[in-house]
């Protein structure tokens, strides 16, 4: 009885304050890595720049799947001692924008990580959240906050008939038995077959290369029936200006930066098609 509520409280207090999930240890490194964005502002470097010091400064910190799934409602999750691929990207590009503004609080951290994470950048439960990486990308883009320039370094027309969650329901927890939030979940899936994106092909990543900078945001398109975007990360250019990728590779792995050019690394993987790229705006 006294677990039950304790749950309730707890549901409450969530659904009243849009609470937010994080510790005191996330504070702690949100406070390490905007010192390294704001060194970097501080030294002229340009957004992308800065973003490329900040995600970079990730590598050797553990890949944890599924931070983001909660048995309740959506929460606003920080998490940065343990990224995905996707969580990766936001908090990293988050830190960035952050300290770029001017405004380097945590609070003001968590303000802009849910403007990015979340549909018109407002946490409004479990279907707010943007799922597919082409969705996130149209979002991101309407907001001001990155430009796709996939199709200006040359690429091709796509089409994402995307289908994955709405007919694997059974495969997220807060769609099983949800009919409500499924029908939400299709919905978005038709919007997004009906747009229009642009995608750089495995075989033309060598030509566009050198139109690519650290720091850009790099999705890789998949084969796979029913998915857009498999895998997030960052172009990366070290002291050796070869471009790399800077990414959270899967369970068991660590944030790292491949030791292969990215043109060669991109292609090796299993049915990837090509890449978009993102870059960040500047305010």
């Amino acid at each position: 009885m006294k677990k039950l509520i304790y749950t309730a409280a707890l549901l409450l207090f969530t659904i009243l304050n849009n609470a937010q999930n994080y510790t005191p240890q996330d504070k702690e490194i949100y406070a390490a890595k905007a010192k390294i964005a704001s060194d970097a502002i501080r030294d002229k470097a340009e957004l992308n720049a800065v973003i490329s010091k900040v995600a970079s400064s990730f590598a050797g910190t553990d890949y944890v799947g599924f931070t983001l799934e909660t048995d309740g409602p959506e929460v606003l999750t920080v998490n940065f001692r343990g990224l995905d691929c996707t969580t990766f990207l936001e908090t990293a590009v988050t830190v960035a924008r952050t300290c770029a503004d001017g405004k380097d609080s945590f609070e003001e951290y968590l303000q802009k990580l849910e403007e990015i994470r979340y549909r018109g950048g407002k946490l409004n439960g479990y279907p707010s959240r943007l799922h597919y990486f082409s969705d996130w990308i149209y979002d991101n883009v309407k907001k001001g906050i990155i430009k796709d320039i996939s199709r200006e370094i040359g690429g091709e027309k796509i089409v994402f008939n995307v289908s994955f969650m709405g007919n694997n329901p059974k495969l997220y927890m807060m769609l099983k038995g949800n009919d409500e939030f499924l029908k939400q979940i299709k919905q978005q899936e038709k919007e997004i077959a009906a747009r229009e994106y642009y995608y750089i092909p495995n075989s033309r990543i060598k030509d566009v290369q050198d139109k690519i900078m650290s720091g850009d945001l790099i999705g890789i398109v998949t084969s796979v029936e029913g998915l857009d975007i498999s895998h997030t990360g960052f172009a990366y250019r070290g002291d050796d200006n070869v471009l790399k990728f800077l990414h959270a590779p899967m369970a068991g792995k660590k944030v790292e930066i491949t030791k292969k050019p990215l043109a060669d690394y991109i292609p090796a993987i299993q049915k990837s098609k090509g890449i978009v790229v993102l870059r960040a705006v500047s305010h």
